[in-house]
């Protein structure tokens, strides 16, 4: 199979409806540490100052602040899952010769 040469611009382009911020939020989440508690931005966001919260208590809620990632141990537990056994496919009969095959063994459902 011959190799496609793609152009790094297309590499880059996002869909419109591609929320970037939204994305960059999950990711600290997940990541958790460094990526979320030395993030500004997304700190500030998930820790908002209390109304009438003083900055200096403010500042230093945020300096003892911590975080336990519980997301990314449940994420990757689930993903773990889905990963370790083979897809298998069952074929059903199409709905309509099922309720046909129900009705004349007498089966009441």
């Amino acid at each position: 199979m011959a190799a496609v040469e793609i152009e790094y611009r297309l590499l880059k382009k996002r869909h419109v409806d591609c929320d970037i911020e939204y994305w960059n939020e999950i990711r600290a989440l997940y990541e958790g540490g460094k990526a979320l508690l030395r993030n500004p931005e997304i700190f500030n966001k998930i820790f908002p100052r209390h109304a009438d919260e003083p900055d200096k208590i403010w500042q230093e809620r945020k300096r003892r602040a911590f975080y336990v990632n519980h997301l990314s141990t449940v994420i990757d537990l689930i993903v773990a899952g889905l990963a370790c056994d083979e897809v298998v496919m069952i074929r059903r009969a199409p709905a309509r010769a099922r309720r046909s095959n129900s009705r004349s063994s007498g089966s009441a459902s």
